[in-house]
C-alpha cells in the first residue's frame, strides 16, 4: 500500500482578498514587485472570455458556449486564494511583506506539487460549491493536466481549512457579481473540452504584457489583445468571380 503524502499543518488566519496576489513583476530594474490581485486577474480572463465568444458566429456561440461560460474561465484561479500560493508569490517579491510572510513562515509551496498547484485547489474548491462535475474537472485542468485530489478536499488543512476556503468561495461571489452571471449548464463532455480550451486560452491572453501593470486601465486593453492573439474576425468582400480571387482563369474541363 502506498503511503499518503504527509499534509503540513496550516494557519487558520487568512490573508484578506485585497492582498491575495496572482501575479508578480518584474520592473525594468530586475526588482519584482506585486503584480494583478486574484479578482483583478480572474475578472480580466473572464472578460476577455466574453469578447472571445462574441466575436464567433452566432450559431457556434448558441451550439458550444452557453451563457455563464465566462464564469468557468474567471474562476480557474481562485485556488490561487491558498497559504502555499501566497507563500510562493510573496517570498518572490524584491520587497518582503514581513506581516504576510510571518503569517505564513511554516507554508511549504513544495507541498503544491502533490495536488497539481493552484489548479488543483481550483478543482476542490468549485467541487462542493457547484453540482457540475464537468465545471469543477475544467478549472483542475487549465494548465494542461488533471490535478490528482485523491485524498484531498476543498477545506484540507493544505489548502487552509475552512477559512481559506470561506475566501475562495466569496471570491467566487464577487465574481458572480461583477460578470453579472453564473455558472452554465455543461451538456456532455464534448462540450466541456471546448469550454476547458476557452478557460486555458483566455488564460493564456489574459495574462499578457497588456494586463501586467495594476494599475492600468484592462478594459480598454481586450480587444487589442485578442486582434494581437489572432481572434480577429473575417471580413469577406462579396461577388467575386474566380479570378478576382486567385488572379487566373480556370482551366476548361
Amino acid at each position: 500500500m502506498r503511503a499518503r503524502p504527509k499534509q503540513v499543518s496550516t494557519v487558520t488566519e487568512t490573508i484578506p482578498l485585497n492582498q491575495c496576489l496572482a501575479k508578480s513583476r518584474k520592473l525594468d530594474n530586475d526588482n519584482v514587485v506585486s503584480g494583478r490581485l486574484v479578482f483583478s486577474h480572474c475578472q480580466i480572463v473572464g472578460e476577455v472570455a466574453r469578447a472571445m465568444i462574441l466575436r464567433m458566429p452566432i450559431w457556434l456561440r448558441a451550439t458550444l458556449f452557453p451563457e455563464g461560460s465566462e464564469l468557468i474561465a474567471a474562476a480557474h484561479d481562485i485556488g490561487k486564494v491558498s497559504p502555499t500560493f501566497q507563500k510562493k508569490i510573496y517570498s518572490a517579491l524584491s520587497q518582503k511583506e514581513d506581516a504576510v510572510l510571518a503569517l505564513l513562515k511554516n507554508e511549504d509551496p513544495t507541498q503544491e506539487k502533490l495536488w497539481g498547484g493552484h489548479a488543483g485547489v481550483s478543482q476542490a474548491s468549485v467541487a462542493i460549491e457547484n453540482p457540475s462535475l464537468y465545471i469543477a474537472e475544467i478549472l483542475g485542468q487549465h494548465h494542461g493536466f488533471s490535478p490528482n485530489l485523491s485524498i484531498y478536499q476543498a477545506t484540507s488543512e493544505v489548502f487552509g481549512g475552512a477559512n481559506w476556503h470561506s475566501q475562495r468561495v466569496e471570491l467566487l461571489t464577487q465574481l458572480k457579481a461583477a460578470l453579472a452571471t453564473d455558472f452554465p449548464i455543461v451538456k456532455d463532455a464534448l462540450q466541456a473540452k471546448v469550454l476547458a480550451g476557452l478557460t486555458t486560452v483566455s488564460d493564456w491572453v489574459g495574462s499578457g504584457a497588456l494586463f501586467e501593470d495594476p494599475e492600468g486601465d484592462w478594459k480598454s486593453c481586450i480587444d487589442v489583445a485578442l486582434d494581437e492573439a489572432g481572434f480577429v474576425c473575417p471580413k469577406f468582400r462579396p461577388n467575386l468571380g474566380f479570378h478576382n480571387i486567385f488572379g487566373f482563369e480556370p482551366k476548361d474541363t
